[in-house]
């Protein structure tokens, strides 16, 4: 057994001990989102209605909740059991797949082994891998698409091309930020650095390209706009340029007819007397539930309906209207979205299995120990869901979150510069193809998260980050590496 398989089996074993003792602790999995989350349609729907419910979504992606519908229509009763079962091989194969990317991308093996166990055994992890949502999925989904990267790029073998592209697939039907035109842009610079074997990458994704276009542009032809995340995007811009605005921009944009009275009651929740709403508009019924009705059996919202399709329009409209006029505003949210980045996550929604590992979380999270303290053990939740402004802070913890802050910083300014570094090689036709390219696929993926998470959201950043920090541990782990083979370089010239 060579060296990485013996470090790669203690992975395994470590991964499998480590649940054990999470589970004697009394985590357990969590599927309430099912019902109680806006992203998921009416489980009544999942169940009976799967097929059309699925093809008429627009208001996101369409895979999730076919993989929810799928699980609920063949498993009627121990569907709970086969979600968790399905995360915990999920976590497993995240666990493996970051150890493999990681010496794939010559990372020391002590280096790899040990940034694999203080990830897989993080508290955010844990509550992600135990909470029925996108997140966790979404992180493995990118992990496996680096590491087929990598091996397609060695021998251009078709399976591996196959595994990449699906991977990105899967991730564009799965959270609509991973857009049509993120793929596109990968698939180009795939073929800018290996031109010979265009027809090869070609061949490799028009297939994966197909089905992603096919779904837009059936929101397209459907429903007028080629995503599939529309509805929930214009109302978190919305939360972004016209919740922050004070009484007095509001009644100025409101007297001067530039935004409806509609859009600040959904977003403000307030009501003006005598105003006309939304719910007044009159949408002719189709006959297809996902579509007609405005909220689920449990009371819910259904923000998949045509009157959340009229109004998210509106929204839009608005939010772009109070971004022109007031732009502070919109600056004001971004910079507390990106404030919230750099915090343990996640923090946007209750998390049941936090009691029982709060002293653990307060200790890994050991930067944020401090604020957590002077917040009363409340910092992660309610008070940054809430808000900056319910957040306690002084100097000793704006010391410490700076630390946090720079931490990120700095990951991504020597991801970057190394990424520079490599493609300076190519000048001497010294740069390996695999490396460069999977050091791009990892570096473009956390700009690219980071900044359009960021512009169209600031009440779940951190918990977007999740998808990435996997990225983030591998430039930390290739730092490290370097600066040991340097070290050790300079010990050695000494003897």
């Amino acid at each position: 057994m060579t060296q990485r398989n013996k470090y790669l089996l203690g992975v395994i074993i470590l991964f499998a001990f480590s649940r054990l003792v999470f589970y004697k602790i009394g985590i357990r999995f969590d599927s309430s989102t099912l019902e109680d989350f806006i992203q998921f349609l009416d489980t009544v729907l999942l169940r009976n209605r799967l097929w059309e419910s699925i093809f008429f979504l627009h208001c996101q992606p369409p895979l999730f909740n076919l993989f929810l519908g799928v699980i609920l229509k063949f498993f009627p009763v121990h569907w709970h059991i086969l979600f968790h079962i399905i995360y915990l091989i999920c976590g497993l194969m995240l666990a493996v797949t970051l150890f493999l990317l990681m010496t794939a991308m010559e990372v020391d093996l002590n280096i790899a082994f040990f940034a694999t166990v203080l990830f897989m055994i993080s508290p955010s992890v844990i509550l992600y891998e135990n909470w029925l949502f996108i997140s966790y999925p979404e992180a493995l989904l990118l992990c496996v698409a680096a590491l087929a990267l990598n091996l397609y790029l060695r021998r251009f073998a078709f399976l591996y091309g196959i595994i990449f592209f699906v991977s990105l697939m899967l991730l564009a039907l799965t959270r609509s930020i991973y857009h049509l035109f993120w793929f596109l842009l990968i698939v180009f610079f795939i073929i800018a650095f290996n031109r010979q074997q265009w027809k090869k990458v070609l061949l490799a994704c028009i297939i994966p390209f197909t089905f992603i276009f096919a779904v837009y542009a059936k929101n397209f032809y459907l429903f007028g706009n080629f995503s599939t995340g529309f509805v929930f995007m214009s109302y978190q811009l919305g939360t972004m340029t016209i919740h922050p605005l004070s009484q007095a921009e509001l009644e100025y944009l409101l007297n001067n007819k530039l935004i409806s009275y509609g859009t600040v009651q959904e977003l403000m929740h307030v009501s003006y007397m005598g105003k006309t709403s939304f719910e007044n508009i009159r949408i002719v019924p189709t006959g297809i539930p996902v579509l007609d009705n405005f909220t689920k059996t449990n009371g819910q919202p259904n923000f998949n309906s045509r009157y959340h399709l009229f109004s998210a329009k509106q929204h839009y409209k608005d939010a772009l209207c109070a971004l022109k006029h007031f732009p502070v505003r919109y600056f004001k949210a971004l910079k507390w979205a990106y404030i919230l980045y750099c915090f343990p996550g996640p923090t946007d929604t209750p998390f049941k299995n936090r009691e029982y590992i709060k002293d653990y979380e307060n200790i890994y999270n050991f930067l944020f120990y401090y604020q957590n303290k002077i917040n009363s053990g409340t910092l992660y939740f309610p008070t940054l869901w809430y808000g900056l402004q319910f957040v306690k802070w002084d100097f000793l913890s704006r010391i410490f979150f700076f630390l946090s802050a720079m931490f990120y910083a700095i990951l991504a300014i020597f991801g970057l510069k190394l990424l520079y570094r490599q493609w300076r090689l190519n000048i001497h036709g010294d740069l390996s193809i695999p490396f460069f390219l999977s050091l791009f696929f990892v570096c473009i993926n956390i700009v690219y998260v980071t900044f359009a998470s960021g512009a169209f959201a600031y009440g779940g950043n951190n918990r977007y980050r999740f998808a990435i920090d996997p990225f983030y541990l591998i430039l930390f782990a290739l730092l490290l590496t370097r600066l040991y083979n340097f070290f050790n370089f300079k010990k050695i010239k000494k003897c």
